[in-house]
């Protein structure tokens, strides 16, 4: 069959549209969006173990689908008893929700996450095996070290009514591009996809007194935006008496990977 390449996803894949499906391409390099390529079945598929579909659907996914199916049955996102209501979401509260979410993962609580109300729907809808289930692999990925000691927080945000997915890396001393080895360090990274903005990839090294901060982009943004952003970080780090810096840098495809370099997603041929 034939395909067009529209684009890469965040573990460096190319993105190809058939006339049928849309495949994730395991490439050498990067491919020219625009291209048509020319595909063929060499063989019979080789499928992973059942374990390893589950958690490359989550770490893939743009959005955790199950809790997402309750979203949409249960009570409208306004209600005080809403399912969204407990998921993070941009705003005032948005620290102490994420928080509560990572203290709830680690711990493997759904339900003193998604509270009493939020259970019995999901149960209602059929729902309550799978999210148990889902949410026990996340709990497992986040408290076990992958490949290179990275762990990885999958984290729901709720954002103008849509659920989206957060990557968080966590790993202990600062190891990778920046090589220091310091104990006391630690590198994380998050990764998030904006809906006008593109792909962000958030790179930290925290220290005990110090933060330094490079944002990765996959579009150039405006000065506007980078100095706003600067001047959000250099007010928090100060009023938390913190030194450090942050800085941009523009990446069509990101050198640095840490989910690739985790080993928590398969490495397969092509993914349908």
């Amino acid at each position: 069959m034939t395909g067009t390449v529209t684009g890469t996803n965040t573990v460096g894949h190319a993105i190809v549209r058939t006339n049928t499906a849309e495949l994730s391409l395991a490439v050498p390099r990067p491919l020219p969006t625009g291209s048509n390529l020319l595909l063929q079945t060499s063989g019979n598929p080789i499928l992973p173990f059942r374990t390893d579909v589950q958690q490359n659907t989550l770490v893939l996914a743009e959005r955790w689908e199950t809790l997402n199916d309750a979203i949409r049955t249960g009570p409208s996102a306004a209600a005080p008893n809403s399912i969204s209501q407990t998921i993070p979401q941009p705003g005032a509260q948005f620290t102490n929700s994420l928080l509560f979410f990572i203290a709830a993962l680690r711990a493997g609580d759904l339900r003193s996450w998604l509270g009493q109300d939020a259970m019995r729907h999901i149960d209602r809808e059929s729902l309550l095996g799978r999210i148990t289930e889902e949410f026990g692999l996340m709990q497992r990925i986040a408290n076990e070290p992958a490949g290179q000691d990275w762990r990885l927080f999958l984290i729901p945000i709720f954002s103008d009514e849509q659920l989206h997915q957060m990557r968080l890396f966590v790993r202990d001393g600062s190891g990778g591009e920046r090589d220091d080895s310091d104990p006391q360090e630690t590198r994380f990274v998050i990764e998030v996809t904006f809906t006008n903005l593109g792909q962000f990839q958030f790179d930290g090294l925290a220290r005990p007194k110090a933060l330094d901060l490079i944002i990765r982009t996959e579009h150039k943004i405006s000065s506007y935006l980078q100095h706003a952003i600067t001047d959000v970080f250099t007010d928090t780090t100060s009023a938390l008496g913190l030194s450090g810096g942050i800085s941009f840098k523009m990446e069509r495809f990101y050198e640095f990977q840490p989910l690739r370099d985790s080993g928590l997603a398969i490495d397969s041929g092509v993914i349908a």
